[in-house]
């Protein structure tokens, strides 16, 4: 699957992260960056960008969101244009990317849209209760849908002129 788990696409990426060993001390940030190129980065960050289109897997994401994934974009960005390859960052842009990369997953598996979500609902004409799963999208979608029946059923009210 091309874009599972998009949202972790950078920590993937950019960063081999790998975990000392029990009552070792973290010293020196022990990772990897994955990317040698500053192109090879700008191709994921284009991926990561074309999630939040309108029709991506995390178009949900608000405008104040977005802007904060661009930012960090651009800084991770810079790291990699000043330092020319993913090798040659030293700790100090290695912490910095990796913290750009963790915020920008932390947004993302917010505004997941492909994330699936499962709620107790009361059936209509029931007092049991099911169980129902959509993903973020479709609750969205369904909630858009449900505003505009409302705003038509108001309009229709208006237009009237009564108030039942």
């Amino acid at each position: 699957m091309p874009n599972a788990f998009l949202s972790r696409l950078l920590a993937l990426a950019l960063l081999g992260a790998s975990l000392p060993l029990a009552g070792q001390e973290l010293d020196r940030l022990d990772f990897e960056v994955t990317v040698e190129t500053p192109a090879d980065f700008r191709d994921q960050a284009g991926r990561v960008r074309a999630s939040l289109a309108p029709d991506g897997r995390h178009a949900t994401a608000n405008d104040a969101e977005r802007g904060r994934i661009e930012a960090l974009l651009l800084r991770i960005e810079a790291i990699f244009d000043a330092r020319g390859s993913g090798q040659a960052l030293s700790e100090g842009d290695r912490l910095q990317v990796l913290n750009a990369q963790e915020e920008i997953n932390a947004i993302l598996a917010r505004r997941d849209g492909d994330r699936l979500v499962c709620e107790f609902v009361m059936r209509t004409g029931s007092h049991r209760r099911g169980k129902e799963c959509l993903t973020v999208r479709e609750r969205e979608a369904r909630r858009a849908a449900e505003q505009q029946a409302l705003r038509e059923i108001e309009r229709g009210r208006s237009v009237r002129g009564d108030g039942s």
